[in-house]
C-alpha cells in the first residue's frame, strides 16, 4: 500500500529516511520496521525488535509511568511529538536522542502508523550535562554575581548574597559601587575599572568589598566579559571565593613576624627532626647565641647542661616524638654558662596530612618567677612540717595532711582519722557556713576531737579556701594550733574559781549568821557584830574576784 506522511514524493522521503536513524511504530508502539542507521545506532537486528513494544528501549521506571502512557495516547490521537530523549541500546548503554515522533494518517484521517525521525546527540548531551555540573558546581562553591556593563546588578547566587550579608531584593537593579568603600568608588582607578570591563578586558585579584554591616570582605574574584554571538561584550560575570579569614591570617602572620622580632622572649621553629631553622632576636638575647651557632643543631644540644633534670629532658623527647604540644619548665644555660630557668610552650605543625612538618617554640626567662616559687615552697614545707594542717579538695575529700596533725591525732597514717577530717570539710562546704567561707575568705573555728585513742584534743583552726581562676573552690585548706594544754588549764583556773566562789557563799552565810547571834547578844555582841560585817565584806570581794576570773576565762 502507498502512502506519503508528507505530500513528498517516494524518493525524496527515502532520502530524508536514510540520512537518519528512523524507525515506524503501529499507533500502539509497536515496532513495525527501521532503518540499517537506527538499528546499528541501537546496536539491534530487525528480526530483534518487529514486532516488539517501544518500551524495550526505555528505562524501567519511564515504561510504568502516566507520562508514558500519555505520550502514547496522544501519538495514537495524531499530535506530533518532539523532545529530547533518553534511551538504552541493546548493550545497555544510555544514549540520548534528539527526536519527532510524527503520527501518519491514511485517506480515512486515521493515525495508520507512527514514523520517528532522530538525531544522536549523546556526545552533545553528555558535554552540556559537564558544563552545567561544572557551572552548578562553581554556584554551590562560589559568590557568583552579574552585572551589565555599566555596573549594573543583573543577578546574584545565594553564596554571593551570604557573603556580603543581602538579599536578593536588595541589590538586584543597584550598581556594583554599593560593596565598595565611598573613597574607592571615587577614585578614577575605580571608573577605569568599569571602563576596561566594558570594553572586553577582563580582571582579577583579590578586592577589598564591603559587608552590610560595615565590615570589610575580601574576596579573590574574576570579572569576565560576556560576549554574544557577534562577539560583543554584553555582560560581567562575576566568580569569588570568600579569602577574609586568608588575608586576615596572613595579616596575623605579619604581626606575629613582627612581635617575634620584637618580643624579649625567644622563638625558635624546629623542622621534623628538632634542628634548628629559625631564632628571633629575643633568642639571641635570653641566650647569647647568634643564628648561625644554632641553626642546623638541636636547640638541646646547645642550651642544656650540667643541672638541667634528665626526666625533663625525657619527657619533652617523649612529646616530641608524639607529635603533641606541650609546655615544660627546663633549667638552661646561656653561652656564658649561666643557668637560667625557662618555660617551653612547643606547638607541632602539621601538614594537609597530619604530618608534623615543623615544631613551633617559645621560651619565656622565668628564673625570677622559679627562684621565688622554690623559696615560697620551702617557707610552705618549713610550715607545714612544724604546724598543724589538712587540704582537702573542693567536694571535701582529705588530700593531705601535716605530719604534726596526725601526731596530735596519734595516728601515724591518715586512714584511721579520714572519716573524723572529712567529717569537718563537709559541715564547712555546705550551706551557710560555704557561703561565709568563699565571702570571707577565711573561717576561724576552735575544734573539739577525739584521738585515735579516745583523748579529747581541742585546735584553734583556721579554714582558708584556694580558688581557681574562675573563682570557683579548688581547695580547702587548714592551719591549727594545738590548745589541748590551754584548754585544759582553763578548765582547771574554772573548777578552782568555782571553788573560791562557794567558799565565799559558805563564808558570806557563816558572817550573816554570825551578826544574827551578836545582835541577840546586845550589849555584849557589839564586838563580834563588827567583826562579822568585815568577815562579810571580805567574802563579797572574794565572790567578786572570783567572777571577774570566770569573766576572763570566758
Amino acid at each position: 500500500m502507498s502512502w506519503n506522511p508528507i505530500g513528498l514524493s517516494g524518493r525524496m522521503l527515502d532520502a530524508i529516511m536514510a540520512a537518519q536513524p528512523s524507525i515506524q511504530f503501529t499507533p500502539q508502539g509497536v515496532i513495525l520496521d527501521a532503518n540499517a542507521a537506527f538499528l546499528d545506532f541501537m546496536g539491534y537486528r530487525i528480526e530483534e525488535i518487529r514486532g516488539q513494544h517501544h518500551r524495550m528501549f526505555v528505562e524501567p521506571q519511564e515504561r510504568e509511568s502516566e507520562d508514558y502512557r500519555r505520550f502514547w495516547e496522544a501519538l495514537a490521537a495524531g499530535q506530533p511529538q518532539s523532545a529530547e530523549f533518553r534511551r538504552r541500546t541493546r548493550e545497555g548503554r544510555v544514549v540520548w536522542l534528539q527526536a519527532s515522533y510524527i503520527p501518519v494518517r491514511s485517506a480515512t484521517g486515521r493515525v495508520v502508523r507512527v514514523i520517528k525521525l532522530a538525531q544522536d546527540t549523546t556526545l552533545r548531551k553528555q558535554r552540556d550535562d559537564d558544563l552545567e555540573s561544572q557551572l552548578a558546581a562553581i554556584h554551590r562553591t562560589q559568590a557568583v554575581i552579574e552585572f551589565a556593563l555599566d555596573g549594573t546588578i543583573l543577578q546574584a547566587n545565594d553564596n554571593f548574597l551570604a557573603a556580603l550579608g543581602y538579599t536578593a531584593d536588595e541589590v538586584i537593579g543597584k550598581h556594583h559601587r554599593m560593596f565598595v568603600h565611598p573613597e574607592e568608588a571615587r577614585s578614577p582607578e575605580y571608573g577605569r575599572f568599569w571602563s576596561e570591563l566594558g570594553h572586553g578586558e577582563p580582571r582579577s585579584g583579590e578586592f577589598c568589598r564591603r559587608h552590610k554591616s560595615g565590615r570589610d570582605v575580601w574576596i579573590q574574584a574574576s570579572y569576565t566579559p560576556i560576549r554574544d554571538v557577534a562577539g560583543q561584550p554584553y555582560k560581567v560575570v562575576k566568580y569569588a571565593s570568600d579569602i577574609t579569614g586568608m588575608v586576615v591570617q596572613r595579616q596575623q602572620v605579619e604581626l606575629l613576624s613582627l612581635v617575634a622580632n620584637e618580643t624579649d622572649n625567644a622563638v625558635l621553629i624546629c623542622d621534623a627532626q628538632g634542628l634548628t631553622e629559625y631564632v628571633n632576636p629575643g633568642f639571641t638575647r635570653l641566650t647569647g647565641y647568634g643564628p648561625q651557632e644554632i641553626l642546623g643543631r638541636k636547640p638541646g644540644s646547645v642550651l642544656q647542661g650540667r643541672g638541667t633534670d634528665p626526666a625533663t629532658v625525657a619527657r619533652i623527647r617523649s612529646m616530641l616524638a608524639q607529635g603533641k604540644p606541650f609546655y615544660e619548665e627546663i633549667l638552661n644555660y646561656d653561652k656564658q654558662g649561666t643557668p637560667h630557668w625557662v618555660s617551653l610552650a612547643v606547638n607541632p605543625i602539621r601538614d594537609a596530612q597530619g604530618q608534623v612538618q615543623r615544631y613551633v617554640s617559645v621560651n619565656a626567662n622565668i628564673t625570677a618567677t622559679k627562684m621565688r616559687a622554690q623559696e615560697d615552697a620551702t617557707r610552705l614545707s618549713a610550715i607545714r612540717a612544724s604546724s598543724v594542717t589538712a587540704d582537702w579538695d573542693e567536694r571535701g575529700r582529705l588530700i593531705d595532711v601535716s605530719p604534726m596533725l596526725l601526731a596530735v591525732l596519734q595516728t601515724e597514717s591518715i586512714e584511721p582519722v579520714r572519716r573524723l577530717l572529712e567529717g569537718i570539710a563537709t559541715s564547712l562546704l555546705s550551706g551557710d557556713a560555704r557561703a561565709r567561707l568563699m565571702r570571707e575568705g577565711t573561717l576561724t573555728q576552735e575544734l573539739e576531737l577525739s584521738t585515735v585513742t579516745g583523748r579529747k584534743i581541742w585546735l584553734a583552726g583556721r579554714f582558708n579556701p584556694t580558688l581557681d581562676m574562675d573563682g570557683s573552690l579548688r581547695k580547702l585548706v587548714l592551719y591549727a594550733s594545738d590548745i589541748t594544754a590551754t584548754k585544759q588549764t582553763l578548765e582547771r583556773i574554772q573548777t578552782a574559781v568555782d571553788r573560791i566562789n562557794g567558799l565565799a557563799m559558805q563564808t558570806n552565810l557563816l558572817s550573816l549568821n554570825a551578826a544574827i547571834e551578836a545582835a541577840r547578844a546586845g550589849e555584849h555582841g557589839r564586838g563580834f557584830s563588827v567583826v562579822a560585817a568585815e568577815v562579810r565584806s571580805l567574802s563579797r570581794r572574794s565572790a567578786e574576784s572570783a567572777k571577774e576570773i570566770a569573766d576572763l576565762l570566758r
